[in-house]
């Protein structure tokens, strides 16, 4: 009897996966095990508001019947991918059937030399990258073949490295070519993106996808390997899931080499097949009517505002909402807000709780808690609250690490060298609209006047553009000036700039008497 050694190790690998999907898996998709809790909620209202699912498993040894000796001899090998294409020349033949050119070294070239990740909380990017054959523009992978300029609506793929598509060039990355296919059919509306991470756990998928505005009618692809499938199934156990190994053993005499390790790790023939399957599956889909063309783009649509995932899943923010709303000022009257550094507290700051006091029934003063100030924080909000104590109606609270903080808002500690710096505040905005004002009922903020800070100005101008959407009234009140002086207004930068100078005539006419009181003790 001889015994096919190379089948009988592939066998046992294969055993050993389905035990692995069966076992680990079930319990890696446990809500107890993984901060998921709060997925299946967002994935629910992502449904609610007309979001397509659809899952792709890829292709997998356990489930491929076509297995050639050299693929099984790859499968039980220890080598990863890495190791194949750092040593080109010693595959020279396979990496020609898999690349489908001789010239494959600069490919291999760019590949290797990709642009390391980034991790903002639980969501992961690429810093951008650029070659003739890989290019990554805010992070993530570009798609090719988009021949409008206003597609209506959004195919997102999600996934690993099958969806980012490591092993090829921009054109055949499967989002590239689910385009071109789409863009010659009737979903012709469809724009297709590709938000692959290689190496992505389900957790980072979800915290991409909350980076996302989703609308009615957009489509959501997972491309994922059949270690995730169980998850998916216990999130939802209608949702579409289709095997694309199925397809590969159909095809598999037309393929030929399509893999270097794993059948995961697809080459250019592989991702055209993956992208036929996908494209074929949402046209059948389209004709039985659960998908919609929209094809005006002023359709009203219902959509998800940008959730941020990099914080959502975060027990400080709930643990710090909870904290809020043991603190909230029980009232049913109007409610307003002001988040100040207060570095030091000065008239100016005084001038604008008044007025802002003067227009709610209740209004909370968040202090920024982050210490990157002259000041530190303990001294800035005993300070507020000395110069506020008569202000009956006024809550002095930290403002935590969820706004003006290095998490959300880290340019705010470096404005001096970024003033002529067009910055994006809106994670900091949409994170006080979606969490801290429903916390406290607040539904206006107060912001001073800016004339002189650029960096402020920009952060008020965000304000004006996405408080409204959230029912958020945005007050801005003109700044204090000096008796002296109308257009000379007050400002902590100026107190600041006094103090190095010992000017202490001019400090007490800008500041308080409990701050003055401060600064000639402590300074």
């Amino acid at each position: 009897m001889i015994i096919d050694w190379d089948f009988y190790l592939y066998d046992l690998r294969r055993q050993f996966l389905l035990y692995l999907d069966r076992r680990y898996f079930n319990i890696y998709a446990s809500p107890k095990y993984m901060l998921f809790f709060m997925i299946p909620e967002y994935y629910l209202n992502l449904k609610r508001i007309g979001v397509n699912f659809y899952v792709f498993e890829a292709p997998s040894e356990q489930k491929l019947t076509h297995m050639t000796q050299k693929e099984k001899e790859r499968v039980n090998s220890n080598l990863l991918w890495s190791d194949y294409y750092r040593n080109a020349q010693l595959y020279d033949d396979e990496m020609k059937e898999m690349f489908g050119t001789d010239e494959y070294q600069p490919i291999v070239d760019a590949m290797l030399n990709l642009s390391p990740l980034i991790k903002k909380g639980n969501a992961i990017y690429y810093e951008d990258y650029q070659s003739p054959f890989y290019n990554i523009v805010a992070g993530h992978r570009i798609t090719l073949n988009k021949e409008w300029e206003l597609y209506t609506q959004d195919i997102d793929m999600y996934g690993h490295c099958i969806a980012f598509g490591v092993y090829v060039e921009d054109k055949y990355t499967i989002a590239s070519v689910l385009q071109k296919e789409i863009n010659q059919s009737c979903l012709y509306t469809f724009n297709v993106n590709n938000w692959g991470i290689s190496g992505v756990s389900i957790m980072e998928m979800f915290a991409c996808m909350q980076n996302k505005v989703h609308r009615e009618n957009d489509i959501i692809i997972f491309l994922v390997g059949v270690e995730e499938i169980d998850f998916f199934k216990r999130l939802d156990k209608n949702i579409t899931i289709i095997e694309l190994s199925d397809c590969f053993n159909a095809a598999y005499q037309e393929l030929g080499l399509f893999f270097m390790d794993r059948p995961i790790h697809c080459n250019y023939k592989a991702n055209q097949l993956i992208a036929r399957n996908i494209f074929e599956t949402l046209l059948k889909e389209y004709n039985a009517g659960r998908i919609t063309i929209v094809q005006d783009i002023d359709t009203p649509r219902k959509e998800t505002s940008v959730e941020y995932a990099s914080l959502l899943p975060n027990r400080e923010l709930e643990q710090f909402i909870h904290k809020l709303r043991k603190q909230a000022i029980p009232s049913d009257g109007r409610k307003g807000a002001i988040v100040m550094n207060c570095n030091p507290f000065t008239n100016g700051h005084r001038y604008l709780i008044e007025k802002a006091s003067e227009l709610v029934d209740i209004l909370y003063i968040f202090v920024v808690e982050e210490d990157k100030s002259y000041f530190k924080f303990e001294d800035r909000i005993e300070l507020v609250r000395r110069g506020c104590d008569d202000l009956k109606n006024v809550c002095i609270l930290p403002s935590g690490k969820f706004m003006i903080s290095s998490v959300t808002f880290p340019e705010y500690f470096l404005k001096e060298d970024k003033q002529e710096v067009k910055i994006d505040m809106s994670l900091d905005v949409e994170i006080f609209a979606n969490y801290i004002a429903p916390a406290l009922g607040i539904t206006v903020r107060f912001v001073g006047e800016e004339p002189i800070d650029m960096i402020t100005r920009q952060y008020n101008e965000t304000m004006r553009r996405i408080l409204p959407a959230y029912h958020i009234d945005l007050v801005e009140i003109p700044r204090k000036s000096t008796d002296e002086n109308a257009s000379d207004v007050i400002s902590a930068s100026r107190v600041r700039s006094l103090l190095t100078e010992r000017k202490w005539k001019e400090i007490k006419k800008l500041v308080p008497e409990t701050t003055f009181q401060f600064l000639w003790e402590k300074m």
